[in-house]
């Protein structure tokens, strides 16, 4: 699994994981109705995935102390998955704080 993997220090490369986990919401996508529950929740926590991940992999390439962000206001009706995460940060999911 990717969490014993993620254990086990298997993966050489962040983009090992990051394929890893795609592979995951492929399967999800393909084996399950559209309609779904799960294929829905699929959708939201693969934008969030790929937005988090961009988000650190940006990150981890600045020098501290890191840039100010603008955080997007919550929407309470989203139309999108992109839409349902754009207000979780990298920061705000990980509680760093703007500058260390």
């Amino acid at each position: 699994t990717i969490l014993a993997k993620l254990h086990s220090r298997c993966y050489s490369a962040p983009p090992d994981y990051y394929n890893d986990v795609h592979r995951v919401f492929k399967a999800c996508e393909l084996y399950n109705d559209p309609n779904s529950t799960v294929y829905v929740q699929m959708k939201v926590l693969r934008a969030l995935f790929t937005k988090l991940y961009s988000e650190w992999s940006k990150l981890s390439r600045i020098k501290k102390p890191w840039p100010e962000e603008e955080v997007p206001p919550y929407k309470a009706d989203p139309k999108t998955p992109e839409e349902a995460v754009q207000h979780i940060t990298f920061r705000t999911a990980t509680n760093m704080p703007a500058s260390e």
